[in-house]
């Protein structure tokens, strides 16, 4: 059985949705509205049914089929004895893909078996959900989160990145480090020593700290290389401050929660939230003003059919999606996963929010 049957997923992301857009077919995307307890068994099973109905028309192995429907069988078991955590479920299933999760509302049941996954209803769904990391920084103890608007997950760091600045310096650093050491009594195995409060000793135990939060850096990258998604630093001023001048990670954010996390780490995701909170309004604010500034232009296009065609030639900057539109006609999901796979950014608004009110909109990049 597929690992995520083990784990309720949180959202998706830009990342995600590239993964979800070079999905080996067929893909399976369920989308249903739970408002009642009682149909939740029901209402799962119908659906998986009508999707395997659906794949044994595209599918002629039947050990293949087999397969496939495993885990959504599985799932739907799981729900019937655990109940629902949520007013809607997403099921995405294709043969290298399982995921589901559990979301405020579904506007409507949608099951399809298709080349490509729904990815359209999915922006809709998830793109108000901002995934972010937030990285604590604490000479006790350093902790990567994964975010979004309503969680704040811990995220296991790869063994080889030091969490304990004291560890990291009995372990790591050169001898001279530890010059000008006293023993701090008896108990020697828990201190470690104690440092002389002189500038040399301030000035080596800083240099450290910062080989200690390049290691850090090289952990991050090697964990979130292929993510866009922003990192908010939190801890004391100082160590965020120190910790910028070997930064190398491109989506750092310029704002940070200076607080201390042992005494504060609850207020931690909600001051993050508000720092990125800042940050996504001016992307899309960006893509508008680009929009209306080359309006009336060939950079700009409300035809599907041409929004497709540039879409898949990697020319859409900016593809806005109508919320309420009909984004399960074939040409514009197509476009939406195009323009993912390009890396464009996609856009889900409300129908006061769109240009001229239009289903979809898009910017060239020429």
């Amino acid at each position: 059985m597929p690992e995520e049957m083990e784990r309720q997923d949180i959202g998706l992301a830009a990342q995600d949705l590239k993964m979800l857009a070079t999905a080996v077919p067929p893909c399976i995307t369920i989308l249903l509205p739970l408002n009642e307890p009682v149909e939740v068994p029901i209402r799962l099973k119908n659906a998986i049914r009508n999707a395997e109905k659906d794949l044994r028309q595209r599918v002629a192995d039947p050990k293949k089929i087999d397969v496939l429907m495993e885990p959504l069988q599985a799932l739907a078991q799981r729900i019937e004895v655990e109940g629902r955590s949520g007013n809607g479920l997403v099921v995405l299933r294709s043969p290298a893909v399982f995921r589901y999760f559990w979301v405020p509302k579904v506007p409507a049941e949608i099951v399809t078996v298709a080349d490509q996954f729904l990815v359209c209803p999915l922006l809709s769904l998830f793109g108000s959900v901002r995934l972010f990391y937030v990285l604590g920084l604490s000479q006790k103890h350093v902790q990567l989160f994964r975010c979004t608007d309503d969680s704040f997950e811990r995220v296991q760091l790869p063994a080889p990145v030091p969490t304990n600045f004291n560890e990291f310096l009995h372990v790591r650093q050169p001898d001279h480090v530890l010059d000008n050491r006293s023993i701090g009594g008896p108990s020697t195995g828990s201190m470690k020593g104690v440092v002389f409060g002189t500038g040399t000793d301030r000035e080596r135990r800083e240099q450290s700290l910062l080989h200690f939060f390049k290691e850090i850096d090289k952990g991050i990258h090697t964990m979130l290389k292929d993510q866009a998604a922003p990192l908010v630093l939190a801890g004391v001023e100082y160590e965020v401050a120190l910790y910028r001048t070997v930064n190398t990670f491109r989506s750092l954010m310029e704002d940070a929660v200076h607080v201390s996390l042992d005494s504060l780490k609850g207020k931690v995701h909600e001051r993050a939230l508000q720092i990125v909170q800042q940050h996504y309004p001016e992307a899309l604010r960006n893509a508008l003003s680009q929009l209306e500034r080359h309006g009336g232009s060939a950079r700009v296009s409300f035809d599907p059919a041409q929004i497709l065609q540039a879409a898949n030639d990697g020319r859409v900057a900016h593809l806005f999606l109508r919320e309420d539109g009909t984004r399960e006609e074939g040409a514009i999901n197509a476009a939406a996963i195009q323009s993912v796979l390009h890396d464009g950014q996609v856009f889900v608004l409300s129908p006061d929010q769109m240009p001229d009110h239009a289903a979809v909109a898009a910017v060239m990049r020429y």
